[in-house]
């Protein structure tokens, strides 16, 4: 007896799921900068929600996932009062997500608020290469999504969607007070083991939320920049990656073998990176169809939708509250300030908002280390926090003479890093100089107006070493590149380096302040700090100890130091771009420059001679 062959009708059967991503949010709820209070349209998962009420209004199939550093990264972060629900985590709530993983920042202020914020989700949390202790029930190695989907016919269907999510695995060594109770894994070796686990537990699609940057594919063991060799694993059928605040597909990321920044595919999987702060919504349209052994990818695409002026969904009454709770603590007075505190100029000598950093940890440090040599002086280093970059021309410290408010301490301290110290020598110092002078393209004498900045370099890596002096030779080729990797063993841009009017010798020896993301292995610093010996272990939180040093000021008069300045090129002018406050403080600079106009992306464009 012939019937139907049920095997050519499942063949047909066609399903389109439609994937909404989000990542870096970092507790941007509104579209305003915090800071200021001033508008800024594709901020916020406000907006954000009001792009994904729009795709769910258009498809049938929707599941929105975050791929975490969720709950830290705004002022109002620092300032949540514990006794209230955690505004982001009711705001997800409210935008209905379906599952989520977790991003290194996402432990900034403890395994105990991050364990108490994830009691109050009403939709799971993935984490498949981390352990958390304490954590039972809150976390689990990877979601199983039961949900029903209509076929392009409109038949409804079961559907198992499977998400795996991926720590960092440097979250440790960026917040070494974590090492008790947070075991973590490679995300590579994790996901290999977890996706047959998947399979038998029915998953039908599985995506992979890789809170990790988008390298060249290189299967390296614990790598940070693990999204491509997740994505080539068989078995994963989408990706969403984060934790660079990129954005794919697009231009941020160049094509190779394994990376196609049209396509926006990673392995030749569907693959998005939804900026940060809400800038964007990823998705990812998957057409499935099922077969005699189930559903399988037929095809796969990935997009991101910028937020732009999407007009702000209403956020739930637990989450306003929140907020103006943290709003009302950032007002508390801390100091006074004489002189207006920025950070425009930074990269052409002139910094007063990094220098109380400095002079904050190197006052620290002092108390902390009273029994040290005479002969081993301390000195500071610190970098600009909030300088501008891919976080746009308002993205500066700019805090006017006057009161200094709690809200200070996020400005001019943006991460949750923990102060530490170790012993340098005189050479060391020059090479930690070094590294941070590779920021500067380099410039041809007598040429004019090429661009100071090597764009790879992010401006939060050029540390200034409070305590010495120098200049910079910007002619000179740089000696390393942005991961630290030796480029020119022969380059030295460094010159006239002396401590207290003296020449620095190479086997002087000093005790540095510094900070924990500095001496975790990798990055600009990283084989530097390596061989360094750590004498102030996992200290207070930078912010704690900064708010310390203002409560004991109480008032800053005096001018902002000036360790370093470009050795002279006459004849030579380069291009500048900075935030768009700058203009009101040009009168502070002791170079010669000349406003140029407005960049194609409102960045303030300086001609500064040298």
């Amino acid at each position: 007896m012939n019937g139907p062959d049920p095997t050519f009708q499942a063949a047909d059967v066609l399903v389109d799921l439609r994937i909404l991503a989000t990542t870096d949010l970092h507790m941007h709820l509104l579209p305003q900068d915090d800071f200021t209070g001033r508008p800024a349209p594709g901020r916020g998962l406000a907006g954000v929600a009001t792009l994904v009420e729009r795709e769910r209004a258009t498809h049938p199939n929707t599941v929105l996932l975050d791929n975490g550093d969720v709950l830290n990264g705004s002022p109002a972060a620092e300032f949540l009062d514990p006794r209230l629900p955690h505004p982001m985590i009711a705001a997800m709530n409210a935008c209905r997500y379906d599952a989520a993983t977790l991003g290194n920042h996402d432990f900034d202020a403890g395994p105990a608020a991050l364990v108490a914020a994830l009691a109050q989700v009403r939709f799971p949390f993935a984490v498949t290469n981390a352990t958390l202790r304490g954590a039972r029930g809150r976390i689990a190695p990877f979601v199983v999504l039961d949900r029903h989907v209509t076929d392009r016919a409109g038949t409804a269907h079961p559907l198992r969607i499977g998400v795996v999510g991926f720590l960092p695995p440097r979250t440790v060594a960026w917040n070494p007070g974590l090492a008790a109770r947070l075991r973590i894994t490679d995300p590579v070796e994790a996901a290999r083991a977890a996706i047959p686990l998947l399979r038998r537990a029915g998953a039908d699609v599985i995506v992979a939320l890789c809170h990790s940057g988008i390298g060249a594919g290189a299967d390296m063991t614990m790598a940070d920049d693990a999204a491509v060799a997740v994505a080539c694993l068989d078995g994963v059928d989408a990706v969403v990656a984060g934790h660079t605040h990129a954005v794919f597909p697009g231009p941020d990321h160049a094509a190779c073998d394994k990376v196609d920044p049209v396509a926006g595919t990673l392995g030749g999987k569907p693959a998005v990176m939804p900026g940060f702060w809400g800038s964007h919504l990823g998705i990812i349209d998957l057409a499935l169809r099922r077969d005699g052994t189930g559903w399988r990818v037929a095809e796969g695409s990935g997009r991101i939708e910028p937020a732009g002026d999407a007009p702000p969904a209403p956020l739930p009454a637990p989450a306003l509250h929140g907020l103006a709770s943290a709003a009302a603590r950032m007002q508390h007075r801390l100091a006074r300030t004489a002189r207006p505190i920025h950070n425009h100029f930074a990269l052409l000598g002139h910094d007063p908002a990094t220098g109380i950093v400095a002079a904050a940890q190197r006052w620290h440090v002092r108390r902390a280390l009273r029994g040290r040599p005479a002969s081993m002086p301390v000195l500071s280093a610190a970098a600009p926090g909030r300088a501008g970059g891919r976080s746009g021309p308002h993205h500066y410290t700019d805090i006017p003479p006057g009161p200094i408010t709690a809200l200070a301490l996020s400005d001019l301290c943006p991460w949750p890093n923990r102060l530490c110290a170790v012993e340098l020598t005189g050479a060391d110092a020059a090479d930690w100089l070094e590294r941070a002078s590779s920021i500067f393209a380099r410039l041809r004498p007598g040429a004019g107006d090429h661009p100071l900045i090597d764009p790879r370099f992010p401006g939060y890596n050029f540390d200034v070493i409070h305590g010495l002096t120098w200049r910079i030779d910007p002619s000179q080729p740089a000696r390393y590149g942005p991961s630290g990797e030796l480029i020119d063993a022969a380059a030295r841009r460094i010159t006239g380096l002396r401590h207290l009017g003296k020449t620095v010798a190479p086997e002087d020896r000093f005790i540095l302040a510094t900070h924990g993301f500095r001496l975790a292995d990798g990055g600009l610093f990283g084989p530097l700090a390596a061989g360094l010996r750590t004498v102030l272990v996992d200290g207070p939180p930078v912010r704690d100890v900064l708010r310390r040093y203002l409560g004991r000021r109480r008032r800053l008069d005096d001018p902002a130091p000036k360790p370093w300045r470009f050795a002279p090129l006459p004849g030579t002018t380069t291009v500048f771009d900075t935030g768009t406050g700058a203009l009101a403080h040009l009168p502070d600079l002791d170079v010669p420059c000349e406003p140029v106009g407005t960049t194609s992306d409102g960045f303030f464009r300086l001609r500064v001679g040298l």
